[in-house]
This record gives structure tokens, C-alpha cells and sequence, in this order.
């Protein structure tokens, strides 16, 4: 019933249709006859005093590629510039698919095939904008991984400034190979094993925060890296860095040597590797300060290094740092030697690439906690592609001689040696 057919007032009208072969409205909406392969509906749709609502709405879609959704509930079309809440009304949707590419109806390039797709959300409407609202989608499954997103969006425009605004969603990803999930997005890692990753993200799409981000990939028997902290003013609507992050990085493994299983790098088997930082990115600088990195037994590593690392984009890098290193175990890392105490190494560097090249601003090796031998070494070599421009000042003075051969050669019993060697000749 429509009480004034010219203005539309007072209109009360049911819907109610349904058909197995909808290959008109599956042309209309996506520009293939059998994308949609059967559709439902059933709604009472009421207008009072220039207010459209819908009632009792019952409705279906199902896709030839297997996604099924449906909406049910009562709605209200807003004016134009309402502020969606969460007590307004709205449709309540609900989907599954059972690959990413059948929830992918708009054929949006270069989306991922993650696995299996479900979920709901209550969907708000106004004349120029939706809202989704109690939104909880799934993606993937617990064998492999999985993605849960959960909240909701408050604005979502439709019109020529088509902006995302109200954002608060938690988020959170769990994976059994980070390896092959990254490959689906287009990047090469190594078999890093499983992982997961929280976050709570709000806001606006072109400036977000994100919130209680907790990443971890391993765990404490391989290689383990984590990472805490937080993000402001990231811009989705472009490739941008978030304007301000603030991070604590640790990273840990149980033999340094086990690295090479990761990377490309062959390194001596010298113990437990414990590495952490705090990464704080403002505007165009990146900083990792201090940094800090403790190889072997955690009471009397075989190497220890502190310093920073300091980047500009479009600038340079700078590297500063000192360290200290048990001369013995490295001797033995590198070589068949099996020396007794030599002491330790002290050291420090400072690099930096202001124009595609790396130079050593200084550098400085010097022992320490032994009296068998004084060494220190100093310097600066100024660009790593000119090995002739290098300046390099050192000293070595050996303070007891025999005492550091039979350390070098580590002689268990070097009174009996030295008796061998005066034994008188025979008459």
C-alpha cells in the first residue's frame, strides 16, 4: 500500500521472490551470467514522514563458486551525514566461502588465496555512507593458519570522498609456517617455522594506531624473535611508514651456528645467541638504540656488543658500537688450537653511508684481563670501495713469552716439559 504514489509517503509494501537461475541480476551485479547461482528474498519495506525502513528482512545468495550469504534483521536508510551508533538498527550478514577467491566477488587483483572465509557483521546504511558493526570475520583454518578480525568500522563512505573512518578492530593471526604465508604476499623468507601476531588497530584509514602489537615467530628451541609495541599515524591509503613506532625487539637461539640454517652466513658454534633493542621510528628516522647482543653463557659470554644504529631515509645509516670478546674461544672457533686463557678482547667501530657507501669512521681492538700480552690496534679506512685509503696504527708487546707459548699451546703439564729439556747428558 502506497498512500500518496507521487510522493511516496505513508508507502507499506512487502517483497518476497526467490529464483535458482538469477543470471539477469548476476549480469547486473558482477558482469557474468552464472556468478550468481541462486537468490532469495523476503522484506516488508515501510516509509513514515520521509523515514525508509525495511522489516523483517529474510534474504539469500548463494555463488556457483560456493560462497553462501545471508542477511537478516530490520533497518533504517539515514539522512545523509548521520553518525551511525551502536544502538542504531541494522541488517545482521552472514557468509561463508570456502576459498578467499569465492569471497573475492569484485575480482580485486592481487588478493591472496588464504584459505577458507566466514563470518558476520550488522550493517548500518545512510543515504552516503554504511557502517559495519559486532564484526567477527575468520580466514584460513587452525591447521595452517588463520586470521580473526573483530569490532567494527563506523563510517564507510560511498560517495566521491569515499573515506574509512571510526576504525576499532582487534586482530589477530596465527600461522604454522611464516615462510609460506609471507610467499602468498609476494615476499621471500627463510623456514622461520610458526608465528602469530596481535594487534588492536582504530581510528581512520589514512591515519591509524595500532595498539598492543605483540609478534612472535619461533619459539625458544629454534630461532625466536619478538616483537611489542606500538604504532601512530598509518596511512593505508598509500605505501607509507606510520609516522611514530615505538617497539622492544628481542631476538634468541640456542647455538649462534644454528643461524645458518636461516640465513646465508656460516658462523662458529660459540654458544647461545640473546640479541634485543628498543626500535622507535620518528618521521623519516629510524633508530635502534641500544643495542645490545650477548653470545654464549649468560654469565661469561664469548662475545658481548653494545651500541645503535641510527637510519634517515633518502640520507644515510650510522653504526656505533663497542664490544668485548673472550680471545680464547674465538681462537678455538677459527683454528685447531685448543689455548689456555688468553684474556679478552676490547673493542669498539663506528660506520656510516651518507652516499651508497660504507665507511669506518674508527675502530679500536684492544686486551684486556691478561698479562701475557698488551695489544691495540687503531684506526680508519675510509670507504670500502677504495682499499688503498686506510689508516691503521698498532702495537703488540708480549710481556712473558714462554708463559703465552705454552698457553697457545695449552700444555697441561709444563713443569714435566721444561724437566725433559734439562735433563743432563749422559757421561
Amino acid at each position: 500500500m502506497v498512500d500518496n504514489i507521487l510522493t511516496g509517503k505513508g508507502t507499506d509494501l512487502a517483497f518476497s521472490g526467490k529464483s535458482s537461475h538469477p543470471t539477469v541480476t548476476s549480469w547486473l551485479l558482477f558482469g557474468k551470467l552464472g556468478r550468481v547461482s541462486s537468490l532469495s528474498l523476503d522484506a516488508k519495506l515501510q516509509t513514515h514522514y520521509g523515514r525508509i525502513q525495511l522489516h523483517d528482512v529474510e534474504a539469500s545468495v548463494r555463488t556457483s563458486d560456493g560462497l553462501e550469504l545471508s542477511a537478516s534483521g530490520n533497518a533504517e536508510l539515514y539522512n545523509s551525514g548521520h553518525l551511525f551508533a551502536a544502538s542504531d538498527t541494522g541488517i545482521t550478514v552472514k557468509f561463508t566461502a570456502p576459498t578467499t577467491a569465492a569471497f573475492n566477488l569484485l575480482d580485486y587483483k592481487g588478493v591472496p588465496e588464504l584459505g577458507a572465509v566466514n563470518g558476520t557483521f550488522r550493517l548500518l546504511a545512510s543515504r552516503d555512507a554504511i557502517g559495519l558493526y559486532d564484526a567477527e570475520v575468520s580466514i584460513g583454518n587452525r591447521q595452517s593458519q588463520q586470521s580473526v578480525v573483530r569490532g567494527s568500522v563506523a563510517r564507510i563512505g560511498l560517495l566521491e570522498e569515499a573515506v574509512v573512518t571510526g576504525i576499532d578492530l582487534e586482530g589477530n593471526l596465527r600461522s604454522s609456517n611464516v615462510a609460506a604465508l609471507a610467499k602468498l604476499a609476494g615476499y621471500d623468507l627463510p623456514q622461520l617455522g610458526n608465528g602469530r601476531a596481535d594487534l588492536h588497530a582504530s581510528g581512520d584509514l589514512d591515519k591509524l594506531r595500532l595498539r598492543n602489537v605483540n609478534i612472535s615467530i619461533g619459539n625458544a628451541d629454534t630461532l625466536h624473535v619478538i616483537a611489542r609495541g606500538a604504532a601512530d599515524g598509518l596511512d593505508l591509503t598509500r605505501e607509507a611508514l606510520p609516522q611514530t613506532a615505538d617497539f622492544n625487539v628481542t631476538a634468541s637461539i640456542p647455538q649462534l651456528a644454528d643461524l645458518s640454517r636461516y640465513f646465508d652466513v656460516n658462523l662458529p658454534a660459540l654458544g647461545r645467541m640473546q640479541a634485543s633493542s628498543k626500535l622507535k621510528l620518528r618521521g623519516k628516522q629510524l633508530e635502534f638504540t641500544p643495542v645490545k647482543i650477548d653470545i654464549g653463557a649468560a654469565d661469561q659470554p664469548v662475545i658481548r656488543l653494545d651500541g645503535k644504529a641510527i637510519t634517515v631515509l633518502h640520507k644515510g645509516s650510522s653504526i656505533d658500537a663497542s664490544f668485548d670478546v673472550a680471545a680464547t674461544d674465538l681462537l678455538m672457533a677459527f683454528t685447531d688450537m685448543k689455548p689456555g686463557y688468553l684474556g679478552r678482547l676490547e673493542g669498539a667501530f663506528a660506520l656510516s653511508s651518507m652516499d651508497g657507501s660504507w665507511r669506518i669512521q674508527q675502530f679500536r681492538l684492544a686486551s684486556a684481563q691478561t698479562q701475557l700480552y698488551q695489544l691495540d690496534i687503531g684506526g680508519e679506512r675510509e670507504d670500502f670501495n677504495k682499499i688503498n685509503l686506510v689508516n691503521v696504527k698498532a702495537t703488540l708487546s708480549i710481556r712473558n713469552p714462554e708463559a703465552l707459548g705454552l698457553s697457545l699451546i695449552h700444555i697441561s703439564e709444563p713443569t714435566r716439559l721444561l724437566r725433559r729439556s734439562r735433563m743432563p747428558s749422559s757421561a
